[in-house]
């Protein structure tokens, strides 16, 4: 067990195996100690969607209709056609995704937003990255802001884009750097 170790350092580490004929080879390793940012207890950095908890995302009671949690087996059939992805980033149709429908009925200014759980994360830059899918005649945007919890609520934009990207699978890569505890909102 290794304590007392501080983000973001490097550290070496140096183990020798003992055995009942004496010592062995030993081996070093550098270690990079960072915080993941995907979890709410940072000890894992990644999310997917395949648990119906959603990573710890909820809905945002404030806005004007939800994401949903889908993959090719359970997608609405009567989803606006030429939208959406066909599959998870994985391309098994077992695979899930948040998905919302921007076509009719929504209106311009609508918007469905997730919100992530509440990170304690006590280093001072980080990158988020995810994939996304942005296909289909009345794509709107896609945002991301960084929600400080430390100076009551405040959303601060950290990336965003508009507009059809084609039926393909993207990632995007953010760098942001939050002044305490946060979470991440998408809309």
């Amino acid at each position: 067990i290794l304590t007392d170790l501080r983000v973001p350092h490097s550290y070496e580490v140096r183990l020798t195996p003992y055995t009942t004929f004496g010592a062995g080879d030993m081996a070093s390793r550098i270690i990079h100690y960072t915080e993941p940012i995907n979890s709410p207890n940072l000890s894992d950095n990644t999310c997917h969607f395949e648990d119906d908890k959603i990573c710890g995302y909820t809905q945002d009671l404030t806005d004007n209709f939800d994401w949903t949690r889908q993959n090719a087996l359970t997608q609405n059939p009567k989803r606006s056609p030429n939208t959406g992805p066909p599959t998870d980033i994985s391309g098994t149709p077992e695979g899930y995704y948040m998905f919302i429908e921007t076509s009719r009925p929504r209106e311009l200014g609508d918007r469905a937003r997730l919100v992530s759980p509440l990170y304690n994360a006590s280093a001072k830059f980080y990158c988020v990255s995810f994939f996304y899918h942005m296909y289909g005649k009345h794509i709107g945007s896609l945002n991301l802001l960084v929600r400080s919890r430390n100076k009551g609520a405040v959303d601060t934009h950290a990336w965003s884009l508009s507009g059809n990207k084609g039926n393909v699978w993207q990632q995007a890569h953010v760098p942001i750097n939050p002044s305490g505890p946060f979470q991440m909102t998408s809309h």
